[in-house]
C-alpha cells in the first residue's frame, strides 16, 4: 500500500506514468488470498467516501420544510443504482415512502424509526447501516457482473469510481475488454441478475424492489418530468420536487404490463423475451412489449461519462483529495513487471489473474465456435483430435488453428484399433475437465508464441496484449514469417508454442505450421472461416492441403490383463453414460420443438460438456450443439438440465461473467435465467493434475501414450495389491493361531477396505 504524505488541504496522490495505458488501475499485488474478503483498509476508505455522499444527498433533501417524515435507515436511502451515487441515495431515499407521502400539503408519519431530520442531523452513527450495506450490494454487484473480480478488485475500482456504479463497470470493462464500452444495459438479464442477487446477498428487507427500481423503465413524459430536478447536481430539492419524485415512483409499484392497454405509439414498441421459472421442471416465457421511452439509467449526462472515461486516469486521482484520504490503494500506479504469474515476494497480482481468466473465457468460446462448424458425422470423427491436439494458437484466427491443427492430428496420426475385448465407441461427448485441460494448454502455448514471434515482453504486458488482440496473431506471425524468410535461417517459431502446450506431437505439429506458405493459409482460412458447418468438399480440400500419408501406427505397449479389464470397463460405463444422456437430450429436444413450433426442428450433433450436480443419477447439467434439420448454418449451442427435464438455446459465453480459478471455474454455459446466474460456477478447475482424466481412457492410444499405460498398470498393480491383502488377511483369520496377525504389517489402507 503506497503511502502518502497529506498536505494541508488533503492528501495528493502520487502521479502516474502517462504511457500506463489500460491496466494500470487494477495492476497491484495482494498478500492475502485472492478470494478473501476485501482489506480492511479498502474497506475503511469506501466508508469514508460513502459517508461523504451521503452528506451530500441529505444537503439537497427539504429536511426543516417535512420534519415529521418518517425513515427507516434499514430499508431506504441505499446508495445503489446506475444514476451518479447522490441521485441514487435520492430516489432510494423517497422510493419507499411513495405509499406514505399524502399529496394535500401534509407529510404524515410512516413506519420508520426516526424522522428523516433525525437521521440527517445523527451523521456517521445513523448513516452507518445504510453506508455498509450500500457497500456491500455495489460489490457483490460488481463481483456477480464480473465473475473474474476479487473483493479487494471490486472495492478499488468502485472507490476510483467514487461510489458510481456506472462508472466503476465501465472502468473494468475499459482496462478489460473494450475500448470503448457502454454503461451496463438494463434491459440485459446479466444486470437485472446481478442487482437480485447483490441484494439478496446484502440481507435488504425488499431486495426484488430495490432490483426492479434500479433497472426502471419510465415513459417519455416522466424522464421529462424527473430530469430537471435530478440531473443538475447542485439543485436544493423542494417538498414539491418530493411529491414529484414520490409520485412518479408510486405510479410504477409494478413492472410495466406486458400488453399495451392503449392505441399504438408512434415510436416502435421494445420487445424483450424473458425465461420465467414455473416450478416443477417447467418454464415459461414472457413477452415484454414496452411503450415508447427509457430507462432510468438516461437521466444520467452521457457526455460526462464519456468525457471521465477518456480520462479516467487523471479523474481517478483528482477523486482522493475529496475523499479526504491518507493512503492510495495501488502499488504506487506500477503495474507489476515480472516473469510469472506471481509478483514479488510471491504474492498474487489480482490483475494478472484476472486477465488468465478472461483469456481462457475467450478460449472455451474459440471451441465452442469450432464445435459449431462440425456436422455430426464429422463430430464423432474429429471429437478426438480436437480434444487432445486442437490447439488455438498457430499462423491463423483462433478458430480456423483448432480446425486445421485437429484435422492435421487425425490425418495424420489416426486413432488406433479398440484394444481387444473393449467396445468401439463413437467419441462424441467431451466431459468438462477434459476439454478445460486442453484450454489450458493453449493459453500456454499462445503465451509463448506471442513471446517468440511479437515480442518478448514481461508475463502482464503479454497476458495484456493477448486480451486486446483476442488472442488472434495471425497479423503477427506472419509478419515475423516473412521477416524470417528475408533474413535467412531461424529457429521454428511454432516450436516452443507446441512444446509449452504439450502437444502430443509437438515436433511434427511445429514443422507442418512452418511448412504453410501463405497461399495455403489463406485457402485454409477461405475453408474453415465462412458461417456454416464444413462440408464434405472443404474437408477434401484440406485433407489435400495437409497431403502425405498418415504416420505409422506404432505397437502397443504390453498390459496385463487386469489393465485392460480396467480399459474395458472405463469404456463401457462410458459408454452407458453416453447413451443415457444422448436419450435424454433427443427427447428434450422433441419437447422442445411441440412447445415451439415456430422454430426449426433441432437435431443434437455432439455433447461438449457435462457436469454432475448433486448425487442423484439424472442430475446432469449438460451443454450440446444441435443442428436446425435441412440447414447448413452453424450449430446452436444448447443447455439442458436433465433433472428438471428442461433444455434451451443458449448464446455463446459472455467472457466478463468468466471465472477460471485453481479449483472450480466456468465450464457450462447457462441460459441468463435467475435459477441458474448463481450456481454457473463449477467444481474442478484450472489447477488438473497430470494424472489421467476419464476421457484419456476412452480415446486410449496404447501405443503412442505411455504415460497412460503406465497410470493403467499402477491402477492394475494397486487392485492386485488390494485382492492379495483381502486374500491374506482372510486366511490369518481362519488358521489356529491368529495372533500371528498382530506381528503381520498390515498395509495403511487396509482399514479402506
Amino acid at each position: 500500500m503506497a503511502q502518502l504524505t497529506p498536505p494541508a488541504d488533503g492528501p495528493q496522490p502520487p502521479s502516474l506514468p502517462c504511457d500506463l495505458g489500460r491496466g494500470f488501475m487494477s495492476c497491484f499485488a495482494c498478500a492475502e488470498h485472492p478470494e478473501g474478503p476485501i482489506s480492511a483498509e479498502t474497506m475503511s476508505l469506501l466508508t469514508e467516501l460513502f459517508f461523504d455522499l451521503y452528506k451530500e444527498a441529505f444537503s439537497r433533501l427539504p429536511i426543516e420544510d417535512m420534519p415529521d417524515l418518517h425513515f427507516d435507515p434499514h430499508m431506504s436511502g441505499m446508495c445503489v443504482g446506475l444514476l451518479d451515487p447522490v441521485t441514487n441515495i435520492i430516489l432510494n431515499t423517497f422510493s419507499s415512502l411513495s405509499d406514505d407521502v399524502y399529496f394535500g400539503g401534509s407529510f404524515p408519519f410512516g413506519r420508520g424509526r426516526s424522522t428523516l431530520r433525525e437521521i440527517s442531523r445523527g451523521g456517521r452513527e445513523q448513516w452507518y447501516s445504510m453506508v455498509y450495506m450500500s457497500i456491500r450490494i455495489l460489490i457483490e454487484f460488481m463481483r456477480t457482473y464480473f465473475r473474474l473480480l476479487s473483493e479487494e478488485q471490486a472495492g478499488r475500482y468502485l472507490l476510483w469510481a467514487r461510489g458510481d456504479l456506472a462508472l466503476a463497470v465501465l472502468f473494468v470493462e475499459h482496462e478489460l475488454y473494450l475500448e470503448h464500452p457502454a454503461i451496463p444495459d438494463p434491459r440485459s438479464p446479466r444486470t437485472r441478475f446481478s442487482f437480485q442477487l447483490a441484494v439478496t446477498e446484502a440481507s435488504h428487507p425488499a431486495p426484488d424492489y430495490l432490483a426492479w427500481l434500479s433497472t426502471l423503465w419510465l415513459p417519455q413524459h416522466q424522464l421529462e418530468t424527473l430530469a430537471p430536478i435530478l440531473i443538475p447536481r447542485n439543485r436544493k430539492l423542494t417538498v414539491d420536487d418530493v411529491r414529484t419524485i414520490s409520485s412518479v415512483l408510486r405510479s410504477h409499484g409494478r413492472p410495466p404490463p406486458t400488453t399495451p392497454f392503449f392505441s399504438p405509439p408512434q415510436a416502435p414498441a421494445h420487445h424483450s423475451k424473458d425465461c420465467v421459472d414455473l416450478g416443477d421442471g417447467r418454464i415459461g416465457y414472457t413477452t415484454v412489449v414496452q411503450l415508447p421511452g427509457d430507462y432510468i439509467t438516461s437521466l444520467r449526462h452521457h457526455p460526462d461519462i464519456r468525457s471521465m472515461l477518456s480520462h479516467y486516469k487523471q479523474d481517478a486521482i483528482d477523486a482522493l483529495p475529496r475523499t479526504r484520504r491518507t493512503q492510495l490503494p495501488a502499488a504506487a500506479g506500477k503495474p507489476c513487471e515480472v516473469d510469472s504469474a506471481n509478483c514479488p515476494n510471491g504474492t498474487i497480482c489480482l490483475y494478472i489473474r484476472s486477465l488468465k481468466m478472461l483469456l481462457q473465457g475467450t478460449i472455451h468460446g474459440f471451441y465452442l465456435k469450432a464445435l459449431a462448424k462440425l456436422s455430426s458425422r464429422h463430430a464423432c470423427r474429429f471429437m478426438r483430435a480436437i480434444l487432445l491436439a486442437g490447439h488455438c494458437y498457430g499462423p491463423m484466427d483462433p478458430v480456423s488453428n483448432i480446425l486445421v491443427t485437429a484435422i492435421w492430428y487425425h490425418r495424420k496420426f489416426p486413432p488406433p484399433p479398440p484394444p481387444s475385448g473393449g467396445p468401439s465407441l463413437e467419441h462424441d461427448m467431451l466431459d468438462t475437465l477434459s476439454i478445460l485441460r486442453t484450454e489450458c494448454r493453449s493459453l500456454v502455448g499462445l503465451v509463448a508464441l506471442f513471446c517468440d514471434t511479437v515480442s518478448d515482453q514481461s508475463f502482464h504486458r503479454t497476458l495484456k496484449s493477448l486480451c486486446h488482440m483476442k488472442c488472434d496473431l495471425s497479423t503477427e506471425v506472419q509478419r515475423h514469417l516473412q521477416s524470417m524468410q528475408r533474413d535467412g535461417s531461424s529457429p521454428n517459431p511454432f516450436s516452443a508454442a507446441t512444446a509449452a502446450a504439450q502437444h502430443p506431437q509437438s515436433s511434427a505439429l511445429a514443422e507442418f505450421l512452418l511448412s504453410l506458405s501463405p497461399m495455403k493459409l489463406q485457402r485454409l482460412r477461405s475453408l474453415t472461416s465462412p458461417n456454416g458447418t464444413l462440408s464434405d468438399d472443404s474437408l477434401r480440400q484440406i485433407f489435400d492441403i495437409i497431403g502425405g500419408p498418415a504416420s505409422a501406427m506404432p505397437e502397443m505397449f504390453p498390459l496385463c490383463d487386469n489393465a485392460l479389464f480396467i480399459l474395458s470397463r472405463k469404456r463401457s460405463d462410458h459408454a452407458g453414460l453416453r447413451r443415457f444422456i444422448r436419450e435424454e437430450i433427443v427427447r428434450l429436444l422433441q419437447k422442445y420443438a411441440y412447445h415451439h413450433p415456430m422454430e426449426p426442428k433441432y437435431e443434437l450433433v455432439c455433447i461438449c460438456g457435462v457436469e454432475v450436480i448433486g448425487h442423484r443419477q439424472s442430475s446432469y447439467h449438460v451443454n450440446f450443439m444441435a443442428a436446425a434439420a435441412g440447414s447448413r448454418s452453424e450449430n446452436t449451442l444448447f443447455f439442458a438440465d436433465l433433472s428438471v427435464s428442461f433444455c434451451c438455446p443458449v448464446p455463446q459465453p459472455c467472457t466478463g461473467r468468466c471465472y477460471y480459478g485453481e479449483v472450480s471455474a466456468t465450464k457450462i454455459v447457462y441460459p441468463d435465467m435467475i435459477r441458474y446466474f448463481s450456481c454457473d460456477v463449477t467444481s474442478g478447475g484450472t489447477g488438473l493434475p497430470e494424472t489421467p482424466l476419464e476421457t484419456d481412457y476412452i480415446f486410449a492410444d496404447l501405443g503412442r501414450d505411455l504415460k497412460l499405460v503406465k497410470a493403467l498398470q499402477r491402477s492394475a498393480d494397486e487392485q492386485e495389491a488390494v485382492r492379495r491383502g483381502l486374500y491374506i488377511r482372510e486366511e490369518f483369520l481362519h488358521c489356529e493361531d491368529p495372533e500371528w496377525w498382530n506381528d503381520y504389517d498390515v498395509p495403511e489402507w487396509y482399514d479402506e477396505y
